[in-house]
């Protein structure tokens, strides 16, 4: 982390038109709480709740993958948990771990999809300079990523 991000806390709104990050001052959070801006009672590690932050989207976001699959449990039968921006470390912390394991990034696909799609992140592209499509991405903004991923999951009918 920069020195310019030392003391400060994340926001990440998401709307329909994308993505918008804020950098705050770090007891600007506390004071929306203490003044009535929600909050929760049983903090896991680093003051979020072991169930996770509540984004004003309705979303929640976690401090890991671990934390977020103890909370949602389970993707389901023949289904595995899928990161449109894939949680490799430098997602992680390039964006935070809130941007990577939260209930609009993580989906639940079935098994054999998400395997399939992983080959796709996995492959080298042409049209990539050469490079393996997920070295390629993580060079990419989280917006980039984002609509990437989106658009691997249309061409799958994960979502429309």
């Amino acid at each position: 982390m920069d020195g310019a991000a030392v003391g400060v806390d994340r926001i990440i709104v998401s709307t329909n038109e994308g993505t918008l990050r804020a950098v705050v001052p770090m007891n600007a959070m506390a004071m929306a709480a203490r003044n009535g801006g929600g909050g929760s009672s049983g903090s896991g590690a680093g003051g979020i709740p072991k169930e996770g932050k509540l984004l004003p989207n309705g979303h929640r976001a976690f401090k890991s993958f671990d934390d977020f699959k103890d909370f949602m449990g389970s993707a389901g039968e023949g289904k595995q948990w899928h990161h449109i921006v894939e949680q490799r470390k430098v997602n992680v912390e390039r964006f935070g771990a809130e941007a990577i394991h939260n209930t609009e990034n993580v989906i639940a696909v079935d098994k054999s999809v998400h395997e399939q799609i992983s080959a796709i992140y996995s492959t080298k592209s042409r049209a990539k300079g050469g490079l393996v499509v997920r070295e390629w991405l993580r060079t990419q903004s989280y917006e980039t990523q984002r609509a990437f991923g989106l658009n691997i999951l249309r061409q799958f009918g994960v979502i429309q």
